[in-house]
């Protein structure tokens, strides 16, 4: 990554925190709602795809890290297992949000992640 990249990762960190902190919570009154995959006032649907989640992490981790060639992949490549995981974890928490409890709109910090995680990828990819 070179030096305009990590000018990028600050700002867009920069960024990520003054929004959630200063606009969502403080502006709008949102609160964010924090669960887990050991949660237990969670559905069993969503404890179960989450969980198939970090199993498929782990295993495209171990394939990207322990290849013969890992070496020769771009930084993105090495990247994508990381915001890949955090990008469908919050997607599918989002939408648990979004789908048992609207009123509070705690699913917006989720797919705030999404942003800030997609948009990471992106600029690691440049």
């Amino acid at each position: 990554m070179n030096y305009e990249g990590l000018i990028g990762v600050i700002l867009l960190f920069i960024l990520y925190f003054s929004t959630s902190h200063y606009y969502l919570k403080k502006r709008l009154n949102i609160q964010e709602k924090r669960v887990s995959l050991f949660s237990k006032d969670r559905k069993r649907l969503y404890r179960v795809i989450e969980g198939i989640i970090v199993v498929l992490f782990i295993y495209f981790l171990g394939v990207v890290t322990f290849s013969e060639r890992s070496d020769e992949f771009p930084i993105w490549i090495r990247a994508l297992p990381v915001c890949g995981f955090f990008i469908l974890v919050d997607t599918l928490r989002g939408i648990e949000h979004w789908m048992t409890d609207k009123e509070s709109k705690s699913y917006v910090y989720e797919f705030l992640g999404v942003v800030f995680m997609l948009a990471l990828l992106v600029i690691i990819s440049l």
